[in-house]
């Protein structure tokens, strides 16, 4: 089916047999809001001979009896061309422990305490605070105290696990923040940027080709990604689906919630993971052109999950530094 198509049929399905996300299109009645709906995510997947299928993502351990029905009348009301997975449940991945150093660039670690810790993506300008310079940006989770990250607060580059001395060093504060979860716990954009304070380099570099000034949105085909993690370095991955609805629940806190119109990509990379704790935020990128694709949340096992950049800039209000 043509991608129009693909969008459109997802958008009925999710509401008609109530699966992640199914609130979204209007305000609904109490009983409706509270209800929990099915662990599926639909989105759209890259078919043969430029058509696209419904890409069916199951976050449970395994299929059941309802999960079964559902892809059922799925693959009737899509005339079978579905592309279906069973995942389990994705977590954020924020991570502990760390790797001191004053010089923030892309990949490297960032956080609030040695206990909750993520990855600088990449490097933004706040429209309407250019004078202000490079704000580095990350998840808006990897930044919060207390659930949600505040202008203002205080980042800091984590120690060494096991340091003798587990000091931490200033790097900047909190100088905005996208982490609005719209009612019912849906949300698209988890992302926050931080002014660098005067004693910190920044290094605009992505591994080693210089900065990243554009951003890619995939075709039909799957996209091949490349991503520099404070965790788990680079690593190689797929594109596999796009505009899927994600749950994700955060292990520190307990929280779930569910992300909208995200990019699934699973791991091509020899170590069997694309991601890991303590990746998240990490800048995912198009190799053989140098040109941004995603920000990284969230994972499990070999599929993580990523947020298109261009969302992130419009929630931000922002441009590529």
């Amino acid at each position: 089916m043509k991608r129009e198509s693909a969008i459109d049929l997802r958008d009925q399905l999710t509401a008609e047999l109530r699966l992640l996300g199914f609130t979204t299109t209007s305000e609904p009645p109490e009983d409706v809001a509270s209800a929990e709906p099915l662990p599926i995510g639909l989105g759209i997947k890259g078919g043969l001979r430029g058509e696209w299928l419904v890409a069916v993502r199951v976050y449970a351990p395994e299929w059941t009896k309802e999960t079964r029905a559902a892809l059922a009348t799925i693959r009737m009301r899509a005339h079978g061309e579905v592309d279906a997975k069973v995942i389990g449940t994705p977590v954020l991945q924020a991570g502990g422990g760390g790797a001191p150093g004053v010089t923030l660039r892309s990949g490297c670690r960032i956080g609030t305490t040695n206990e909750r810790w993520g990855t600088v993506g990449w490097f933004v300008t706040l429209v309407g605070r250019e004078s202000a310079g490079p704000q580095a940006l990350t998840c808006a989770h990897v930044l919060a105290r207390d659930g949600s990250a505040s202008v203002d607060d205080l980042i800091v580059v984590p120690p060494l696990p096991n340091a003798a001395i587990p000091t931490h060093t200033i790097v900047g504060t909190v100088s905005a923040v996208a982490h609005v979860a719209p009612p019912w716990k849906h949300i698209r954009v988890d992302a926050a940027a931080v002014q660098p304070n005067s004693e910190t380099a920044v290094d605009l570099s992505v591994g080693t080709r210089g900065p990243v000034r554009e951003v890619l949105v995939p075709g039909h085909e799957e996209t091949v990604v490349v991503k520099h993690g404070g965790a788990t370095a680079a690593t190689l991955g797929a594109l596999t689906a796009q505009k899927l609805a994600v749950p994700c629940r955060d292990p520190r806190t307990g929280a779930s919630m569910v992300f909208l119109d995200q990019y699934e990509i699973e791991s091509t990379d020899p170590t069997g993971r694309f991601s890991r704790s303590g990746d998240s935020g990490s800048l995912v990128l198009e190799p053989r052109s140098h040109q941004g694709v995603a920000m990284l949340i969230g994972g499990h096992g070999p599929f993580s999950y990523a947020t298109p950049l261009n969302t992130v800039l419009t929630e931000l209000n922002a441009s590529p530094a």
